[in-house]
């Protein structure tokens, strides 16, 4: 079972990237959740890849520590002032994910949502490794980078081709995580879960690379839908 350790602004640059992910409480003083309920599951799923720890605001007296050491991909989250309480996520000492949900008097079920949006989250980071689509699994992406020379596009003797629809590596079964013998409630309730857990929305505040992928996620997900339709006759 991971440990819910308190983090301190001095150990966190070193404790942040001990794993490749590091689940971060932020709270107002020494009061705020940190529910056994977000974090039973990480390590579960992903053994022995994720820090699990809680620091106070009141902690940090220095005015630019936010600065330094809660940034995005994109830069600094907060350039003054301090970032709100919540639940951080972060991959390889980066911001890579927010939920506010951490009010001591939050309910079971908020916490239950507030893990599986960060199994959501790291099991994205993981895919988009695979796919390539990270600069690098094993070391912190570049925080800042020089955009690439500009190369002028090959002669193109006829139109391109239209857009193609991805077609699923896996069966849609597959995609949408259910059980090819589930009843229509269950395929309808697995659809409709699976585009609230990856609808491009929710990573709208992230970078280009990680709406990307959602989006092309989300397209995988509605051609398993309608290959389940048809094959099932549901309207």
């Amino acid at each position: 079972m991971l440990a819910i350790e308190q983090v301190f602004p001095n150990r966190f640059p070193g404790w942040v990237v001990r794993r490749p992910f590091a689940v971060v409480f932020l709270v107002e003083g020494v009061r705020g959740g940190r529910p056994r309920e977000v974090v039973d599951r990480l390590d579960l799923y992903f053994p022995g890849e994720i820090s699990v720890g809680w620091m106070s605001r009141d902690a940090v007296t220095e005015m630019d520590w936010w600065s330094q050491h809660w940034v995005t991909e994109r830069g600094p989250m907060v350039r003054q002032g301090e970032p709100p309480q919540g639940v951080y996520l972060f991959h390889l000492g980066t911001i890579v994910a927010h939920h506010a949900a951490t009010s001591a008097a939050g309910t079971s079920e908020t916490w239950v949502e507030v893990r599986e949006y960060l199994l959501e989250r790291i099991r994205l980071r993981r895919e988009m490794a695979r796919a390539g689509d990270a600069t690098d699994w094993s070391a912190p992406p570049p925080r800042t980078a020089a955009p690439p020379p500009r190369q002028d596009p090959p002669p193109r003797h006829d139109a391109p081709p239209p857009p193609r629809r991805p077609v699923p590596a896996e069966g849609p079964y597959e995609v949408l995580e259910l059980s090819p013998s589930a009843t229509d409630v269950e395929a309808k309730k697995a659809y409709r879960e699976a585009v609230r857990l990856n609808h491009p929305d929710k990573v709208a505040h992230l970078s280009r690379a990680i709406q990307r992928f959602a989006h092309e996620r989300m397209l995988l997900i509605n051609a398993a839908w309608e290959t389940i339709q048809k094959e099932r006759g549901i309207r």
